[in-house]
């Protein structure tokens, strides 16, 4: 059974894998996530629903996992136009290529990549019923987009260094920080580099018998809303 949520708008917070993210903040350098919540943002600066980043700046390079309801139209509008004040925005998206604002806006990004294979979003038991692909909106960019692919899974081109005992760079903080909401009492704080970026830095832990992540940003950023 998949989960029927990713059909609807009900559920906003979809997270990211954090490997597909990890591997896109590795080649763009993300510094602001504009529509996130505090447990699922992937960049130190970061804008919640109650702030709306609908109606704030987006400088710098963008990272956008926007909600797949009906308004996902107003956030591939409102990448495109902030491309044209000198942003680079990076979307996640459903490859609905019927769709109004696909022609209206995707037609202008600078890129399109498809993913091949499907996505398994953070939270969900099941891979996404939907295609999705990576939309880049560069700086002034009109379209067309050139076309590409990337796949769902590339776990052969990381090299991820993630225990203590193997590996000098990784560190194991067992029982200390300051915990997020959802994590629990238990949990530990890793570290860990893919392919020389990062390090990038993730509460884990053991729940009902499975390993449990929340990603916490990057080593020597402290996340918080802005």
């Amino acid at each position: 059974m998949v989960d029927q949520a990713l059909f609807s708008s009900d559920r906003m917070d979809w997270g990211t894998p954090e490997a597909f993210y990890n591997r896109l903040d590795c080649e763009f350098a993300f510094t602001l996530d504009p529509c996130a919540t505090a447990q699922n943002a992937k960049c130190a600066r970061f804008y919640t629903p109650e702030i709306d980043g609908l109606g704030q700046p987006w400088p710098g390079t963008v990272f956008v996992n926007p909600p797949y309801g009906r308004e996902i139209g107003d956030w591939v509008r409102k990448a495109y136009q902030e491309a044209q004040a000198g942003a680079t925005v990076v979307m996640l998206i459903p490859a609905r290529t019927d769709t109004a604002y696909w022609h209206d806006w995707i037609m202008r990004a600078s890129e399109v990549r498809f993913v091949r294979g499907r996505l398994t979003f953070e939270g969900a038991s099941n891979s996404a019923p939907f295609p999705s692909c990576v939309v880049v909106f560069r700086p002034g960019c009109e379209g067309p987009p050139t076309l590409g692919a990337m796949p769902a899974k590339d776990a052969p081109l990381f090299r991820v260094k993630e225990t203590v005992d193997q590996k000098d760079n990784v560190t194991l903080n067992r029982g200390n920080g300051a915990r997020p909401a959802g994590v629990p009492a238990g949990a530990w704080l890793e570290e860990k580099e893919i392919n020389g970026c990062g390090p990038y830095r993730y509460w884990r832990w053991i729940e009902g018998g499975r390993r449990r992540a929340q990603y916490a940003g990057k080593a020597g950023q402290a996340k918080g809303k802005t």
